[in-house]
């Protein structure tokens, strides 16, 4: 911020509200927080533009250089052109994908979080794989990771997806309610998350023997990770 001499940035991105405020919710009304150069940290969540503007003049940023993301997920058109109507003396300088950046590098504690979540995940698809067999369900499936990622300490949260790998539009699919049969490939896509930070696997398990065409390629993209 002082690099760019902005006197107060604006961080509204879900993501990013979570990652440095620990206030985690989906994107439904415009939320923010308010983060000086000098001074500690304001937020809001009462949703409404006007509000942020009105605690931006209140402190005294009526006529300040605001930092902003014009990447931000969560600032549309319309809440950017009222922040500007009501804070006219303001100006607005872009600061694209910084909050970003500053995620990327993790410390020791975070990098503790993932691999404790990596763990967790780990454990849980070891179990998920010995299930799979014939005569089995893909909710089922996922039902069983559900129960023993919470049971091992994950956070409550967007598990991934159990599909049947059948045709070519399988990904991102609701679980099958029909029984896995001999031959079917379960496409398992699991996600931990512990303490805020994620973990992410993604496994393909085929019930029956393995053709020797999907075994090559297996291993070729195994070769192709590698390399």
């Amino acid at each position: 911020m002082r690099g760019r001499s902005v006197d107060v940035m604006l961080l509204d991105d879900a993501e990013i509200l979570a990652y440095f405020t620990g206030y985690e919710t989906s994107l439904n009304r415009y939320r923010a927080c308010l983060v000086p150069a000098e001074g500690e940290p304001f937020a809001d969540a009462e949703g409404a533009t006007a509000k942020v503007a009105a605690v931006l003049e209140g402190r005294g940023f009526a006529s300040a250089a605001i930092g902003f993301d014009p990447a931000s997920h969560a600032l549309s058109v319309d809440a950017y052109d009222e922040l500007r109507r009501l804070l006219p003396a303001a100006r607005f300088v872009p600061m694209r994908g910084v909050p970003w950046e500053l995620r990327l590098i993790k410390s020791p504690a975070e990098i503790a979080l993932i691999r404790r979540a990596a763990e967790i995940l780990d454990q849980v698809m070891r179990e998920v794989i010995d299930l799979a067999a014939p005569g089995i369900t893909c909710r089922a499936v996922l039902s069983l990771a559900a129960r023993r990622l919470l049971e091992c300490g994950a956070d409550p949260a967007h598990l991934g997806y159990v599909t049947a790998a059948r045709g070519a539009n399988f990904l991102h699919m609701r679980p099958d309610e029909s029984p896995l049969e001999k031959g079917d490939v379960l496409h398992l896509e699991l996600v931990s998350r512990y303490q805020g930070y994620e973990a992410r696997v993604m496994r393909c398990v085929a019930l029956g023997a393995v053709e020797p065409a999907r075994q090559r390629a297996a291993e070729e993209l195994a070769a192709l990770q590698d390399r």
